[in-house]
């Protein structure tokens, strides 16, 4: 990862960009070979976005089994699952037909941010998915009810702490 004796030592954000590119490419082992560097040799805790980024690889890559053991894994540590984990879970699930874990992860979402349209788009298309349609509509019934809207063509991502629009299109 770092260019032996440069001086130049990748961090938390350099991991960050890693895994994101294995997660777009499907590079399941890079991945964990990224993860366990930065534990092993670099000393970084990862954080919530790279477990996020590693989630999404492996059930890009049909690996849902390992997808919970490292979430198991996540949890003996003491880690706190945070929205995005638990969105990553559910696409994970969604993606590979894991509807009794699918449906687990999507409760603890909802609990976690009961107010975000986002979450219920992401649970609308995993039940569209598995077709559960009766699921589909109670929870656009439930946006329509709390007025809930998603801005469409919008992607966000955290910096610092806060939140930033990115590649918006109307």
């Amino acid at each position: 990862m770092d260019k032996e004796g440069s001086g130049v030592l990748p961090n938390s954000v350099t991991f960050l960009a890693v895994l994101s590119a294995c997660a777009h490419s499907g590079l399941v082992d890079q991945a964990r070979e990224c993860l366990n560097l930065m534990r092993g040799k670099y000393g970084l805790d990862p954080g919530s976005e790279h477990y996020t980024c590693f989630i999404d690889t492996l059930g890009k890559a049909d690996q849902v089994d390992e997808v919970w053991c490292l979430f198991d894994d996540m949890v003996k540590s003491g880690f706190k699952a945070t929205t995005a984990v638990w969105g990553a879970l559910v696409n994970a699930c969604k993606l590979n037909g894991d509807v009794t874990r699918g449906e687990f992860a999507a409760k603890h979402l909802l609990e976690l941010e009961l107010d975000n349209p986002a979450y219920y788009i992401l649970l609308s298309n995993f039940y569209a998915t598995i077709g559960k349609w009766d699921a589909v509509d109670n929870l656009r019934n439930i946006m329509r009810k709390k007025g809930l809207v998603k801005e469409s063509g919008s992607s966000r991502f955290a910096v610092a702490n806060r939140h930033e629009d990115v590649c918006k299109r109307v």
